[in-house]
């Protein structure tokens, strides 16, 4: 009776060590597809909705951040990253949100834990991955238009392949006006960079060698044989380190 007790328990606990399991990785899976939601904004919307405004920021809440100006002053506040716009954003002491003036200034930046830098020449802001050796390892997180859409016959929507007839969204730095009903959807895009002596450079097989200039012939065994994906933070990870170790 206390064996078959013992053998019901461990059945039980097993049962539920299982679903914890299962539980743990469906969550995980959330939180990275989450930041991969779509955004769509329509001309009939004056704002996004609450549910789309907090898909615009990296963070969902505001961290602890520190600015660094190139002059080596510094300033604290509660800081966040605008992924729509591209812009650094910050809680006043009324708690308003407001963007953070004269990017140019800024050297480095930390939010939470994270470390960013200003690209003056992309205009963009890149946040540190990791350094080997000399070379930073950096992303670029930014909303890219993925689609434009009309209202066409009957009031359905279909896409547009020419923005001709879709005048408010923001791509590329500049801001266009929608027509009335029209629509835009935006995804989250990952791009990669390289540091090097004269700023960031898009990570790819020819930056890479270019920083490697000794090491081209082992570096170009390495990427065809471990088949080096460069828009895969794992795999250039991987690269980079075996670089740091030549």
């Amino acid at each position: 009776m206390v064996i078959g007790d013992t053998d019901m328990l461990s059945s039980r606990l097993y049962k539920i060590v299982a679903l914890l399991c299962f539980v743990s990785l469906v969550n995980c899976y959330q939180l990275k597809a989450q930041k991969k939601d779509k955004i769509k904004v329509s001309a009939a919307e004056e704002s996004l909705d609450a549910s789309q405004n907090g898909k615009v920021y990296l963070y969902p809440s505001f961290m602890n951040g520190q600015v660094r100006f190139l002059n080596g002053h510094t300033a604290s506040a509660k800081l966040n990253y605008n992924m729509l716009v591209g812009e650094v954003v910050f809680l006043d002491k009324n708690a308003d949100t407001l963007a953070l003036d004269n990017i140019l200034t800024v050297e480095s930046l930390k939010i939470g834990e994270d470390l960013f830098y200003y690209d003056p020449k992309g205009k963009s802001l890149l946040k540190t991955l990791g350094k080997y050796g000399e070379t930073m390892l950096l992303v670029k997180e930014r909303y890219k238009l993925l689609d434009t859409k009309k209202v066409g016959a009957y009031g359905l929507e279909s896409s547009s392949s020419s923005q001709t007839s879709i005048k408010d969204y923001y791509a590329d730095n500049t801001s266009y006006k929608l027509n009335s009903g029209g629509s835009v959807i935006y995804e989250v895009r990952e791009d990669y960079f390289l540091s090097d002596q004269k700023g960031y450079v898009l990570a790819t097989k020819a930056s890479v060698l270019r920083l490697f200039p000794k090491h081209k012939n082992a570096l170009q065994k390495f990427i065809s044989d471990q088949k080096v994906n460069f828009k895969d933070e794992s795999d250039l990870k991987k690269l980079l380190s075996y670089c740091s170790s030549l």
